[in-house]
């Protein structure tokens, strides 16, 4: 696991932002012992707090943060593995694995959740079925919020050194359009992005 560190490339960019915008959240996550808890996780379940997909703030949180990382991913995925301790502090991107790799997550709070990263679908949340509604938009809403806070000086480092090679936004503008497709239909979606431990 996590050979494709060694595609990690450091270059002068900037240091991570310092705004108080997700910033406090994203300090505060940690990587999760192993093993990774039992059970079903996905990007999104329906459930009786969210019986559409395409209408609930889940929906919302999942597309404000694809949006915040759109062309950024390697830089992104640098930061997340900085803040676990993978990888040191002068790398500032991570070309993602063709193949899913996966990282287990707790927050401040200790609320845990998968990462999951390739160059198909970028990089991606995972709930524990038993994870609150609430709690799953906290936290994409609190990595949205400190990624958009620190895209000014990573765009620009992306300036000097070349786009990333990452396929996440058109995966999830396949997804959110057939998701948006089949509810329109009254073909409701029961789960986004599943994976059974």
């Amino acid at each position: 696991m996590f050979e494709w560190f060694k595609k990690a490339k450091q270059s002068a960019g900037s240091s991570a932002p310092q705004a108080d915008d997700g910033h406090a959240f994203f300090n505060a996550l940690r990587h999760a012992p192993d093993p990774i808890p039992a059970g079903e996780y996905a990007m999104w379940f329906q459930s009786l707090d969210e019986e559409s997909f395409s209408t609930s703030a889940s929906f919302r949180a999942i597309d404000g943060l694809f949006q915040a990382t759109a062309g950024i991913e390697e830089a992104v995925l640098a930061l997340i593995l900085r803040q676990l301790g993978k990888v040191g502090p002068g790398i500032k991107r991570v070309s993602l694995p063709d193949d899913t790799d996966l990282m287990s997550v707790l927050t401040g709070d200790k609320q845990h959740y998968l990462v999951s990263v390739n160059q198909e679908k970028g990089i991606r949340l995972h709930f524990h079925h038993a994870t609150p509604v609430p709690h799953r938009i906290a936290i994409l809403d609190g990595l949205a919020a400190y990624v958009r806070t620190g895209r000014p000086p990573i765009e620009e480092m992306y300036r000097r050194e070349g786009a990333g090679k990452c396929a996440g936004a058109q995966w999830w503008a396949a997804t959110r359009h057939v998701a948006i497709e089949l509810e329109a239909n009254a073909d409701p979606v029961k789960l986004i992005g599943k994976l059974v431990f």
